[in-house]
């Protein structure tokens, strides 16, 4: 909004200012009050048109408290959205109405990066009031209900299909989600574990306690998630280390399915039985276990009892290790093994298989099977917790005397 603004009655014409130039000065103020409210404030206003369906919402997020904020179906003028920075990422999701597809977005003037017919929409705010409206088309969609029996904390449901995230904390049912027909929907339950609090099982369209859970949408469904209160263990899981890499639970476990990256803490019963598997990133290198699982060195996948007392279970990812050759110098009897050391950066708890191939090569090449033997294809095995490994090049005797030869 605009600070608020006096405006000055108008003198009479003998004091030498007329009526248009008290507007024009009037306007002119304004102008500059608004843009001073902007450079001050360092906010700009986003306009979000409401989409006619009453059932549709369009959801806008960018990084601030009071987002994300929500528009909801019905038409009507736009609703204007303050305390957008320059520069700020935003985020704007359509969500359906019934019977109904998303088709494209408008936004009024156009600001770069946007992608229309994505949906979320994302681009960078240029300090420009602009103007958002969705437009949809017909459509086959089904209903998704979302529930939390328990609400308290952080409990809450979250549900994603396509590029959509949907967060339910409380009864989301009188006003359900809509989705695509045949669109996959994985619906997860997270529980206030430092307050005690463990998911249980759904009820609604399944009875069980497998989470996340994956349904592909080709009939209403209804998901409720179920709380205990008062569970006894709170376990930590980290992934740690200079490598990247996950610990995923797997389906038998608390939360089976789940991805882990950095830390997650999960509350449940005494004596659970943790089933875990350690996710390397291309480039790193699981190396094992910590914490209160030290012990099991590099055991992959990992059946973990809890027992009664809370745990912390690492993971640790290091980047691959890199090899290097040393040269060396034939300066012995020929039929005599030319050694070549094979090193690691640093010791790592797995053999390390290089292959490599003994070729003809240097400023005064030697020729294979005269000078030595060649081969190709060729392995060495650097054993677990050992820097390096030897691999031996045999000579071969001729009747030419020579001098030293540097094998590299």
């Amino acid at each position: 909004m605009l600070p608020h603004m006096r405006r000055k009655k108008a003198g009479r014409r003998g004091k030498g200012i007329s009526l248009v130039s008290l507007l024009a000065v009037t306007f002119l103020s304004l102008f500059a009050a608004q843009l001073m409210y902007a450079d001050a404030a360092g906010a700009v206003v986003l306009n979000v048109v409401p989409p006619p369906n009453p059932s549709a919402r369009i959801v806008v997020e960018w990084p601030h408290p009071s987002s994300p904020f929500v528009v909801n179906g019905g038409g009507g003028p736009a609703v204007p959205i303050v305390d957008f920075l320059v520069g700020q990422p935003v985020r704007i999701t359509y969500l359906l109405g019934p019977n109904e597809s998303f088709t494209t977005w408008t936004i009024n003037p156009p600001v770069g990066g946007a992608k229309l017919t994505d949906n979320p929409v994302e681009f960078t705010h240029d300090g420009i009031m602009h103007t958002v409206s969705a437009t949809a088309g017909p459509g086959v969609t089904r209903q998704l209900g979302l529930k939390v029996n328990t609400v308290f904390g952080s409990n809450r449901v979250e549900a994603q299909w396509d590029n959509i995230t949907v967060v339910c904390t409380a009864d989301c049912l009188p006003k359900p989600y809509y989705v695509p027909d045949g669109t996959s929907v994985t619906v997860t339950a997270y529980a206030d574990a430092p307050n005690g609090y463990l998911f249980t099982k759904w009820s609604g369209t399944v009875s069980d306690g497998v989470n996340p859970y994956t349904i592909v949408m080709n009939a209403n469904q209804q998901f409720e998630a179920n709380y205990d209160s008062g569970a006894p263990r709170l376990h930590t899981f980290n992934t740690v280390g200079s490598g990247t890499g996950a610990i995923r639970l797997l389906p038998s476990t608390w939360y089976g399915g789940a991805l882990i990256r950095g830390t997650m803490q999960i509350a449940t019963w005494n004596n659970e039985d943790f089933e875990l598997e350690a996710l390397p990133d291309s480039g790193s290198l699981f190396v094992g276990w910590g914490a209160d699982a030290a012990a099991e060195g590099t055991t992959n996948p990992l059946t973990f009892g809890m027992g009664n007392t809370d745990k912390t279970i690492d993971a640790r990812f290091e980047p691959m290790p890199v090899v290097t050759f040393q040269a060396a110098t034939a300066n012995g009897a020929e039929e005599s093994p030319v050694n070549f050391t094979v090193q690691l950066d640093r010791a790592i708890p797995y053999d390390v298989v290089v292959t490599y191939d003994v070729v003809e090569g240097g400023a005064t090449p030697g020729t294979a099977g005269t000078d030595f033997t060649g081969g190709s294809g060729l392995t060495v095995t650097i054993p677990a917790n050992q820097p390096s490994a030897t691999l031996a090049v045999t000579t071969l005797p001729d009747t030419v005397v020579e001098t030293d030869e540097t094998f590299v």
